[in-house]
């Protein structure tokens, strides 16, 4: 039976649930669908892997990388160096130390044990940094990058003391050490390192071992970390000499063994007991910790809109960092003509009363570590030009009596409708004004505006306007006054350049119609007669008559 005892973890305590499977062991591997498995790796049979190494996978284990695991790097000391990372050699791991109490035990870690070439876990080769180099990237679906772990036993500690000592990013990545029964003077004037790089370290060693691997070799630097940061190293010394303090590490078995407490010789030592969290517990408890980073924040992409419609709804998002939450949404006007934000303090809003423009808003997120960020998007009003409006017409004495105008419109099919109005002049009479053709009558000197408006059966409509000029039926020369006439002139010669004006001759012909301009004046008065005009300004129109003698 496998004693699987899987660790659930809260803010201080630790729970095991243990429970027995069946366990099947081959010559490799461990296989079981309830429990972690054992797999020998000979070196350069997967993926290239530059060292021959244990692999012992957590149970249930999720290769999709929805499930990010904590791993565990275990180097081992002289002993287990023997065959260079074959399958033969990699027995003498397998069945010792970790890797064998693994076969009945589980936890819930990836734990990687290579076996070294040389033993010391020194070189180009044979370092660990090349091997967790090759593990990163292997198991790069699945690894917590917040907590990566290593132990070293004697040489294995050697191992640890030169990847701290070499300092690189790939050290830099660790959370927790666990050096046991081993030789740190190396790295004594590394304490402020481990602390910069937030890391933690646990040191076990037997109280009686002896040089080169005696106490006094890792107490300076346990010493040195501790007088910084009292939390970011402990050590536990194990009463008795011998050289295994590594035997009571892994399986908690050091919890109930005698060992130094209190402060000696100026070191203050770890008491574990029965009652702490175990050594896994410790290290998952011990993570990375990520520094947090601002939100990342869109405010949406670009847009456009055309009046009349004023109004858009902006819709912002944004992310944040792990362990970090948005606590705050903000937008602002940072540039264009005057709007409402309706919803200033949500991820979305609503902005109106937008006038024709360009515009730039931003939105500033927030997160509960205090830090901000921002996006600008840019929304772009746009007014389309409104055409000139065209009118067309005819000039009658008053003495015509009546005057007739025909409408005409073409549709899609259906039914039309016509409807005539007097827009504005003087009194009139208006007959057939439910017609395509209208009568008018009763006229008086003036101007009048009449609008025809077609209606389809969709009720789709569009309306054409007429202008009716009606002259005096006196002379032309007594329809005239001298006043009228000196101000008409003066008019004509300092109106604004581009006023729009329309002007016909005695004959009712339009001689003139457009953009005015001063020096048009010879060229379009260019014949003796009476001429009738009509001027728009500002939205107004006003007409008025010019004698004009050669």
């Amino acid at each position: 039976m496998k004693n699987t005892c899987l660790p659930f973890f809260g803010m201080k305590q630790f729970f095991r649930l243990c429970f027995a499977t069946l366990f099947l062991w081959g010559l490799s591997l461990s296989v079981n669908a309830q429990t972690g498995t054992l797999t020998k790796v000979p070196y350069n049979t997967r993926s290239s892997n530059i060292k021959g190494y244990i692999e012992y996978l957590p149970p249930n284990y999720d290769a999709s990388g929805n499930t990010k695991y904590p791993v565990l790097y275990w180097l081992h000391g002289l002993g287990e160096d023997v065959g260079g990372g074959t399958s033969a050699s990699l027995e003498y791991i397998l069945n010792g130390q970790i890797a064998n109490w693994l076969k009945t035990n589980d936890v819930g870690f990836i734990v990687l044990i290579p076996q070294d070439f040389s033993g010391y876990w020194n070189g180009a080769t044979n370092g660990i940094k090349q091997f967790v180099d090759w593990a990163n990237g292997y198991y790069q679906n699945v690894i917590d990058v917040n907590q990566q772990h290593m132990a070293g036993l004697s040489s294995g500690g050697y191992g640890i003391r030169d990847f701290i000592n070499a300092n690189t990013a790939t050290y830099q990545a660790f959370a927790t050490f666990t050096p046991m029964s081993t030789n740190l003077n190396a790295i004594n004037g590394k304490a402020s390192q481990i602390i910069a790089n937030n890391q933690y370290v646990w040191i076990h060693h037997n109280t009686g071992d002896v040089d080169p691997n005696a106490l006094t070799s890792v107490t300076p630097f346990h010493n040195n970390v501790y007088a910084l940061d009292p939390t970011r190293s402990r050590i536990t010394s194990y009463d008795g000499t011998g050289h295994n303090s590594w035997e009571k590490v892994y399986n908690g078995t050091g919890r109930s063994t005698a060992k130094r407490t209190g402060t000696v010789s100026g070191t203050t030592y770890y008491n574990w007991t029965a009652t702490d969290p175990d050594w896994y517990a410790w290290m998952l408890s011990h993570g990375k910790v990520t520094a947090p980073t601002p939100p990342t924040v869109n405010a949406g992409s670009d847009v456009s809109i055309t009046l009349p419609t004023n109004s858009i709804t902006l819709s912002g998002s944004a992310t944040t960092s792990s362990g970090t939450t948005i606590a705050g949404y903000s937008w602002t006007k940072i540039s264009g003509p005057a709007a409402t934000i309706t919803a200033a303090t949500s991820a979305s809003t609503t902005v109106t009363s937008l006038v024709e423009g360009t515009y730039v808003f931003r939105l500033t997120v927030t997160n509960s570590a205090s830090l901000s960020a921002s996006d600008d998007v840019t929304v772009t009003v746009i007014q389309i030009p409104t055409p000139p409006v065209v009118r067309t017409g005819v000039v009658v004495s008053a003495s015509a009596g009546s005057v007739r105008f025909m409408g005409s419109a073409t549709d899609d099919g259906g039914t039309l409708t016509y409807a005539w109005t007097k827009i504005s002049g003087p009194a009139v009479t208006l007959q057939n004004q439910t017609t395509a053709v209208l009568t008018v009558s009763g006229f008086t000197e003036g101007t009048y505006v009449f609008g025809l408006t077609t209606t389809d059966d969709d009720n789709l409509s569009v309306t054409s306007e007429v202008i009716l000029f009606v002259e005096a039926s006196a002379s032309a020369r007594e329809a005239v006054s001298e006043v009228e006439n000196t101000k008409a002139v003066t008019m004509f010669r300092e109106l604004t350049p581009g006023t729009d004006v329309m002007i016909f001759n005695a004959s009712q012909e339009k001689v003139f119609q457009g953009k005015w301009d001063a020096s048009r004046f010879q060229d379009v008065f260019n014949a003796e007669g009476l001429y009738m005009y009509h001027v728009f300004t500002n939205g107004q129109r006003s007409t008025g008559k010019l004698f004009v003698k050669k």
